[in-house]
């Protein structure tokens, strides 16, 4: 039960995050933009290596860079939810919400995810 309470909060948490980039709370940083370009340029560069290499090679540098990708991915949504955690804390030590065992069960799930 706990599991799927964790999913769900989740999930929204997920396509809160991801799914509408154009509305008026969402947050753009210059900084990312700036090395989403540079990622773009070196990856032409190094797809013309993956040109000289032994197809083996290939592969491993592209499971390593999935790897990377899959690893930023993490990242990021740990650091969301983080923040959420944090909020939800910041509310509560302000008597703004009121602390419950179930709001407790719920940041302790997010901490063991």
């Amino acid at each position: 039960m706990e599991n799927d309470i964790w999913n769900e909060i989740s999930s929204f948490l997920n396509q809160l995050r991801c799914e509408n980039i154009n509305r008026e709370s969402y947050i753009y940083f210059q900084e990312l933009a700036n090395i989403q370009l540079k990622k773009k340029m070196e990856k032409e560069k190094v797809n013309k290596l993956l040109d000289h290499i032994s197809y083996e090679d290939r592969e491993k540098l592209k499971q390593y860079g999935e790897i990377l990708e899959e690893e930023a991915f993490v990242s990021e949504q740990r650091a969301y939810c983080q923040g959420y955690v944090d909020c939800i804390q910041l509310l509560a030590g302000l008597g703004l919400l009121k602390k419950s065992t179930d709001m407790e069960k719920i940041i302790s799930e997010m901490k063991s995810n």
